[in-house]
């Protein structure tokens, strides 16, 4: 748990406060968690944020969403308005798992999303 809120942690300062965009591709081994801060900007703060699953933004599915339920036994939301970031948790990743977009949802028009790419491997076992 402690690598996991490190490695959020440089992220987050590698993106910037100020970055409107998310990182693009993280490597993970098959069966692990990941948390990938997605920042945006000031205006869309109130704004409700998801995770869509899916490599095209026209059919991707929602995951989950700030303004409904927060955690699943795949997935978990948090919006921390102040620093402007929110952070989507995927847990027991598999190969299947690889394409997201971290969106936020605009009333007046097209919502805003970036898109991620998750580089499953499989973990070596030792025993």
């Amino acid at each position: 748990m402690a690598v996991s809120l490190h490695f959020l942690l440089i992220l987050t300062l590698i993106t910037g406060a100020e970055s409107a965009g998310t990182i693009s591709k993280v490597s993970v081994k098959a069966g692990a968690s990941v948390s990938i801060p997605c920042p945006y900007s000031s205006q869309h703060r109130n704004n409700v944020k998801y995770l869509c699953e899916g490599y095209y933004w026209n059919s991707c599915s929602y995951a989950i969403k700030t303004n409904s339920q927060h955690e699943s036994e795949k997935y978990s939301i948090s919006d921390d308005q102040i620093q402007r970031i929110f952070n989507v948790t995927i847990k027991r990743l598999t190969a299947k798992n690889t394409d997201y977009w971290c969106v936020v949802e605009i009333k007046s028009g097209r919502d805003d999303g970036q898109h991620f790419l998750l580089s499953v491997t499989k973990g070596k076992r030792y025993f």
